[in-house]
């Protein structure tokens, strides 16, 4: 899941509600979270909640996120080739933020590391695993761009906190463009979703 959106604060406050929201449903449905921040280390309130598994603003520590969440899922994978499926829904949800458009670069430059994370957002994303790109820029994604955002297009499951005619990473077309011409509020975003594009209400900015 991508978060498009020049106003941090707003991606943020969006990203904390969904956040907030797992962790309080907790002891119902475990989380497992890992968060890979910034240098300005927006996340920091959550290195101390009960459901972290790992926090840091080091892009290379972004890796081991990767291959940790990557050998539960791997498991997970094999349970179900066992027929295993009720042990396997009964496994945390594994949370991967990352939270430093660093980190695509870094672990698009590893190719071990963009493999396992290519098999995690795709030949495991049935596997309770949810992985948000919170720093994403807008703009265009090219041939250019690096690997993790080339895939996220590809996926085409965006949060764009962005008006359409204004934002620049996803083609639409003049039709869609007129349908939404009334600018959004801060408490609205577009989702993306394969080939579908509605407008959702959000928190609003504290």
């Amino acid at each position: 899941l991508g978060i498009i959106g020049k106003n941090n604060l707003e991606k943020l406050n969006f990203v904390r509600y969904i956040l907030d929201l797992l962790q309080e449903n907790q002891e119902n449905a475990p989380v497992e979270l890992y968060i890979s921040d910034n240098v300005n280390k927006m996340m920091l309130g959550y290195k101390d909640k009960p459901c972290i598994v790992q926090y840091s603003y080091v892009p290379s520590d972004a890796v081991e996120m990767v291959n940790a969440i990557y050998q539960k899922l791997e498991l997970r994978y094999q349970m179900m080739l066992e027929g295993k499926d009720k042990e396997v829904q009964q496994q945390p949800l594994e949370i991967l933020v990352l939270n430093a458009k660093e980190t695509y670069a870094f672990i698009s430059t590893d190719k071990n590391a963009i493999e396992k994370f290519r098999k995690i957002v795709t030949q495991f994303k049935a596997l309770k695993v949810c992985v948000l790109l919170t720093d994403l820029e807008n703009a265009p994604i090219s041939f250019a761009s690096c690997e993790m955002l080339k895939m996220i297009k590809e996926e085409k499951i965006l949060f764009i906190f962005e008006n359409l005619n204004e934002q620049k990473v996803i083609d639409v077309t003049p039709v869609v463009l007129r349908e939404h011409k009334k600018k959004r509020n801060e408490s609205e975003a577009y989702m993306r979703e394969g080939s579908s594009l509605i407008k959702v209400k959000t928190p609003s900015v504290q």
